[in-house]
């Protein structure tokens, strides 16, 4: 694949019918930004935001064909100034992932940056986890959510 599960699934909550987060700007307050692999912070950064991480996946067997299956391992950490309006983000996307079947994704980049995806399935492998406050500031919540997802590219 030429983009990690991460990126992938970061694309799809901006980018999806049921987007639930926006693309990053810099400079401007973003409502709910969606981050891959590092949550910034700082001036500009809102304290509503999340960021997707890729995790440890899952070998699911092989074809005939001698090709393997895998099951992608992401987790989704959401930062909110508030606790109920953290808890309220993760189960609106508990339900997105419920309802994600056949997703096409696509990165109409140029050149090795280009892709297309097909997200068949997204298996939440635990309950919505309140990390509690985050450290060191301690004033801002911290919930995480930890999935598998089954994908492929197509092109």
């Amino acid at each position: 694949m030429n983009h990690s599960p991460a990126d992938i699934i970061a694309r799809m909550l901006y980018t999806s019918s049921g987007a639930l987060f926006s693309l990053p700007a810099a400079g401007e307050s973003d409502v709910w930004p969606i981050y891959t692999t590092s949550m910034p912070d700082g001036d500009g950064v809102p304290d509503d935001c999340a960021c997707v991480f890729d995790t440890a996946g899952e070998k699911k067997g092989r074809l005939l064909d001698g090709r393997s299956m895998y099951s992608y391992g992401f987790q989704v950490l959401i930062r909110s100034s508030m606790h109920r309006d953290g808890w309220k983000k993760a189960v609106d996307l508990e339900a997105l992932f419920e309802e994600t079947h056949n997703e096409e994704v696509v990165f109409d980049e140029s050149g090795d940056e280009a892709g297309t995806y097909l997200i068949d399935v997204i298996t939440q492998t635990s309950p919505i986890l309140c990390l509690g406050n985050e450290q060191p500031q301690g004033r801002r919540q911290l919930f995480s959510i930890n999935c598998l997802v089954m994908m492929k590219q197509t092109s």
